[in-house]
């Protein structure tokens, strides 16, 4: 049924209990017990069809923040300090405009009145011109109200206010931070109401549209404890500023715009405002020359999720210094050879997606990249597609992948390959790159059909996808010479020959010389 239904029905109960009790008790009078029942629905549907809202605002359905009308009487305290008779504090209940104090406070009072507070109110038009019979004010404290259309003072008898409090507040066209809370857009008109403004402090709101809010000089401190604060770079000059104060509970939100739920920014809410804006303050300040940074998310409170983007500046090496958490970079479109700075560099080891994709890129160190990207806790995605690679080291990354299936560990390295001029013919190269291929792409069969050999003029290679290769077929060592039959043979006829040589030999000794061979001579029947 909505919040706003519910609501409705919560606070409308209340009164349907009280007129249930006088119809029962008209109905026991009258006899008439059988229309108990339709009775008590008809009181309850009437209570909760009543304009009643809780002690802040109600919701609609379309999820609208609505302006608290009070229902209970206006009433204003007047607060005298034992110790500072010449003090005195007013409290203000149920107001809708400043110009109802005037009216609650005796005149004899009002030159006294050092501080106001203004509770459970709804004022759409504030102007301090309703408070000049204070000439002594100083404080003004605005608690659980809603607060907008904030006037410029146009008389010159403005109170001298030096110190504002706002206490969990909000104003009527602010958007949900959640459920729960209404946000309140803290804007230089707040300010410039009140011009001699030195302290500001803001408990438990939400604030939002930071950036539209320039201090002047006069103002020398702002506290913002608990409650909320928008986190977006436009709100680092709360960071900045000295005279700026923000309690460690104060958290971060996201304005609830339209925009899907499973946008990154949402992972701001309930984080640490101090926390998170400390990380986009060393994002900017670290964020190389030519490039972009921006703080998409939060993973947990000590892990941002930071992408640095440097596509097409013309880089021709790999940048120095990045954001120390960086989880992303875009290198993509430069001018970029060798990218062993990623694998070395200390500051690139918390990243998770790397794109050098259409730079001049012509080697990867194998062993480098085994160190960077082992016993890591995240996927790790480099793009490489559109290089001049000819070769990969298939032997550095494929113990990755052994030692993972041996562990159980299902976080792997991805690489983009396509569009790079494979070389094909290289048989101690290509088979265990066909295999890495097919294990990387065979669920994307759409992305490993880019990875293609290089143009040549092997008909069987040439711009070929490079997992279609019959492999075996193309990389089958060349049968020997000589088999081994044809071995013996030789040895055999070779020792023929030796036989015959040396038996002429002898012959032509005993003819000339009468001189036997030795082996003969050894003979014991010769």
């Amino acid at each position: 049924m909505g919040v706003g239904f519910w609501q409705y029905w919560q606070l409308g109960l209340r009164e349907g209990e009280r007129r249930v009790v006088r119809y029962v008790r008209l109905l026991e009078e009258m006899g008439l017990t059988t229309m108990l029942w339709l009775a008590a629905v008809a009181c309850l549907v009437t209570a909760v069809s009543t304009n009643l809202v809780n002690d802040k605002y109600f919701v609609h359905e379309e999820g609208e923040v609505q302006a608290w009308t009070p229902k209970e009487p206006i009433n204003c305290s007047i607060l005298t300090k034992s110790y500072q008779k010449n003090q005195v504090e007013v409290v203000c209940v149920g107001l809708s405009s400043l110009a109802e104090v005037e009216e609650r406070v005796a005149a004899e009072v009002r030159s006294s009145v050092t501080a106001l507070t203004i509770d459970k109110s709804t004022l759409t038009k504030i102007n301090t011109d309703d408070l000049h019979t204070f000439p002594a004010l100083t404080s003004l404290s605005f608690n659980n109200s809603l607060l907008s259309g904030w006037v410029l003072p146009i008389g010159g008898q403005v109170p001298h206010v030096t110190t504002l409090v706002l206490y969990r507040c909000y104003d009527s066209y602010s958007k949900l931070v959640d459920s729960t809370h209404p946000g309140l857009a803290l804007t230089t008109n707040i300010l410039n109401t009140l011009p001699e403004l030195e302290v500001l402090h803001l408990v438990e709101c939400y604030l939002y549209s930071l950036h539209l809010l320039s201090p002047p000089s006069t103002l020398h401190n702002i506290t913002i404890q608990g409650g909320g604060a928008e986190c977006q770079e436009e709100s680092l000059w709360l960071m900045k500023e000295e005279r700026v104060q923000i309690t460690k509970n104060t958290t971060c939100f996201i304005v609830n715009y339209k925009f899907g739920k499973l946008e990154t920014k949402f992972s701001f809410v309930d984080k640490s405002f101090v926390s998170t804006m400390g990380y986009w303050q060393d994002m900017v300040r670290d964020c190389p020359k030519l490039c972009v940074c921006t703080l998409t998310g939060m993973r947990n409170i000590r892990s941002p999720m930071i992408s640095v983007i440097c596509s097409n500046v013309g880089l021709r090496q790999i940048p120095e210094v990045i954001p120390e958490l960086s989880t992303t970079i875009s290198l993509d479109k430069n001018l970029i050879t060798n990218f062993s700075r990623v694998f070395t560099n200390p500051l690139y080891r918390h990243l998770d997606t790397i794109h050098l994709e259409h730079n001049l890129i012509t080697h990867m160190d194998g062993r480098l990249f085994y160190l960077f990207a082992r016993d890591r806790p995240l996927d790790l995605g480099i793009n490489l597609s559109h290089n001049r690679l000819t070769h990969f080291p298939v032997d550095d990354v494929q113990p990755l992948y052994d030692e993972a299936l041996e562990k159980g560990i299902y976080h792997l390295p991805v690489f983009g390959l396509g569009y790079n001029p494979w070389n094909c013919d290289d048989c101690s190269f290509l088979p265990g790159f066909q295999k890495l291929v097919y294990h990387q792409y065979y669920e994307h069969q759409h992305q490993y059909r880019d990875i293609r050999c290089q143009e040549g003029p092997r008909e069987e290679t040439s711009r070929q996808q490079v997992v279609k290769l019959d492999v075996v077929g193309m990389c089958q060592p060349d049968p020997p010479v000589l088999k081994p039959m044809d071995v013996l043979i030789i040895c055999l006829s070779l020792l023929l020959v030796l036989f015959i040589l040396n038996f002429l030999h002898n012959y032509f000794q005993y003819r000339r010389h009468g001189k036997l061979p030795w082996m003969i001579t050894k003979i014991p029947f010769c």
